[in-house]
């Protein structure tokens, strides 16, 4: 019968926890009325009806409710989870030429990427106050100096309110269980804004703000495995690194920081290596 299957249905829903916030007497009308249908288990749903009807005239009935307050948890989305947009301006040594149309290709890019660029910010500070991309930009290279030394430390506590939990779990599975010598030395050029992106998440008025830094900087890096054998880098020799750090923040919230969402690999510069 349509009745009996529909009350297995029922069951296989509540077991199943599928987000029906209503009372199970007023499901028993809609399956009396013929809205569900199924053919399994017509002796358990049976059963359970029997129960159901049973706590209804006890006056416990509130025992079979999937109750909707349990089910509405408030749901707290402090990162994307991701880069936006992994762009990057070329640097002039991988620029190509106007002559050709990868030039012109690059060029259009450009335009469009700075465009957006522009937009963004001017997002950014309708909700971030104050905020100007000079001061941001050193702010990030000091944030940046602080994650790889809460890294080299091990320090795990600080690393999480340094970077979001997608980098966080990319920077511990990067170096597991490895030993990790960083020193900053110096900065060799001053850090400055490439690109900025602003994405909504879930509705539209939801901003998350996503900037990408340049960073170029002298540092010493020294990595060590288990057996305290150098697997990369030199503790004693200082090297130059070009870094494209991703800054993102939740800009609707106020008070939220700016943390590390990740790094992100030119990829004008892969085709060249």
């Amino acid at each position: 019968m349509c009745t009996r299957s529909a009350r297995a249905k029922l069951h296989r829903m509540i077991l199943a926890r599928v987000h029906l916030a209503l009372p199970l007497r007023v499901v028993s009308r809609r399956i009396a009325s013929g809205k569900f249908s199924n053919r399994r288990n017509p002796d358990k749903a049976k059963k359970r009806a029997a129960v159901i009807e049973a706590a209804r005239k006890r006056g416990d009935l509130d025992k079979f409710t999937i109750r909707q307050a349990n089910m509405e948890r408030p749901i707290t989305l402090k990162s994307v989870g991701q880069i936006v947009n992994e762009y990057t301006p070329p640097e002039k040594e991988y620029r190509k030429s106007l002559i050709t149309k990868a030039g012109w290709i690059q060029r259009w890019e450009s335009l469009k990427m700075k465009l957006i660029t522009t937009y963004s910010i001017g997002i950014i500070k309708r909700y971030v106050k104050p905020f100007k991309v000079i001061p941001f930009a050193k702010e990030a290279e000091k944030l940046y100096c602080e994650a790889n030394s809460a890294l080299a430390q091990n320090d795990k506590k600080a690393l999480l309110e340094l970077t979001t939990e997608n980098a966080y779990q990319t920077l511990r599975k990067e170096y597991p269980n490895q030993r990790i010598s960083w020193k900053f030395v110096e900065t060799l050029s001053r850090p400055r804004v490439v690109h900025a992106r602003v994405a909504p998440l879930l509705t539209k008025e939801n901003y998350f703000a996503q900037v990408t830094v340049r960073l170029h900087t002298k540092q010493i890096l020294a990595v060590y495995d288990q057996l305290h054998r150098l697997v990369q880098g030199d503790e004693h020799n200082a090297r130059n690194v070009v870094d494209y750090v991703v800054m993102e923040r939740h800009i609707v919230e106020k008070g939220t920081p700016w943390r590390i969402c990740g790094k992100v690999i030119p990829h004008w510069k892969k085709m060249f290596t």
